[in-house]
């Protein structure tokens, strides 16, 4: 078996723990975990909650570790995993609302320790846009659905744009689907 058929085969397989449906594949949900865990994250925000199998599974973490808080954002609560839709760190709204930024601002800047912004909402090129300028020196931005929704055209751009934010582990997190910023100053 060669890598391409090996990531077929691996991607192909449910990502469902503990009967909690998850939207990213299994390799992306272990990523998200031990990103949170390496860069010690205090604070997740989750731009675009969509089903909230990775909600459910962040907000199980914050019990058992308290200095971990979830925040997530999702504009359509319809989309919203039963249990989950009416969950007090499910924020419903659009995460471009001026009100929605200005909570996250609020949130990120009282925030003891390090922040991942994830950006796996309806556009993710804008989220990245939008929500790197509110992230202090150290926090994390990773945007999911890469190469797709997120282009390698706007990597190079927001490069440019955003000379304080830094692509990190690039080989890796390409591979995986996903790309990972890190705000340098």
């Amino acid at each position: 078996m060669n890598l391409d058929e090996y990531k077929l085969m691996t991607n192909a397989i449910s990502t469902n723990p503990f009967g909690i449906p998850i939207a990213q594949t299994w390799n992306q949900l272990s990523t998200v975990f031990d990103d949170i865990n390496r860069f010690e994250i205090t604070l997740f925000v989750e731009l675009g909650v969509y089903l909230g199998g990775l909600s459910e599974l962040l907000l199980m973490r914050q019990n058992f570790y308290p200095e971990f808080k979830y925040l997530g954002i999702e504009i359509a609560k319809s989309q919203i995993y039963g249990r989950m839709r009416e969950h007090p760190q499910i924020h419903i709204g659009s995460s471009f609302d001026p009100a929605v930024k200005d909570m996250v601002s609020q949130r990120i800047c009282n925030n003891v320790g390090t922040v991942m912004v994830y950006c796996d909402n309806g556009d993710k090129q804008r989220e990245m846009i939008e929500y790197a300028p509110l992230l202090r020196k150290g926090d994390y931005l990773r945007s999911h659905d890469y190469p797709g929704e997120t282009t390698p055209e706007h990597l190079v751009q927001f490069a440019i744009d955003f000379p304080y934010m830094k692509e990190i582990e690039i080989e890796k997190c390409h591979q995986l689907g996903f790309s990972l910023w890190r705000r340098m100053e």
